[in-house]
């Protein structure tokens, strides 16, 4: 957009006072209909994080996610939950039995890097904006084990934030699905590989 001098009299000024008032009510609106999924849009979705880690072990869970209709999706999103606990606790956390806390989420990784640009207000969920069609996204997260125990996390892909709208596969089921990760108790034993990079093995 090109940048117009300052217009400071009469009717000028009030027709650009409108005009600027009607951009902004257009950008809210374009955010608005980013949201406004209706119907099915069908996806292929996968998951990946490690089934065996260690405790201070460096992980990465993604999930890969593309568009394979004929619409642009209008906000892809994904939604982490800890099987059996629903947004109770938070994304990569477990619930505590411990009474009178304050919270009763205890994580069970710590999140050190998210899909970048992707935090909303919704609990557990993340969201990359528009995919249009036969295009991919993936989130992202790399994350550090600090509790061990056996979880099963829970992942579903939306198109948007209206009820009205699902993420389905080939089959019209629901894009979702399930990791089952193993923290053992001892902590992940580092190696030097050829290229001189340090790895991280997790304890078995």
């Amino acid at each position: 957009m090109k940048r117009r001098g300052a217009i400071t009299r009469g009717t000028t000024a009030a027709a650009t006072a409108v005009a600027l008032a009607a951009a902004v009510a257009g950008c809210g609106g374009s955010e608005g209909d980013a949201d406004a999924a209706t119907g099915a849009y069908e996806v292929t979705a996968d998951a990946s994080f490690p089934a065996h880690q260690g405790l201070a072990q460096q992980s990465t869970m993604k999930v890969n996610v593309r568009n394979r209709g004929d619409r642009t999706i209008p906000n892809v999103s994904v939604t982490l939950e800890t099987a059996g606990q629903g947004t109770q606790s938070a994304a990569f956390a477990t619930v505590t039995d411990q009474p009178g806390v304050a919270s009763r989420s205890r994580p069970a990784w710590i999140v050190d890097r998210g899909p970048v640009g992707g935090e909303i207000a919704s609990a557990n969920t993340w969201s990359l904006g528009p995919l249009a069609p036969d295009r991919a996204a993936t989130f992202q997260w790399d994350v550090t084990s600090i509790r061990s125990g056996d979880y099963r996390l829970r992942w579903r892909v939306d198109p948007g934030f209206s009820s009205d709208a699902t993420a389905v596969d080939a089959h019209g089921r629901p894009a979702r699905g399930t990791v089952d990760v193993d923290v053992t108790s001892t902590p992940a034993q580092a190696r030097v590989v050829g290229d001189g990079r340090v790895e991280r093995v997790p304890a078995r």
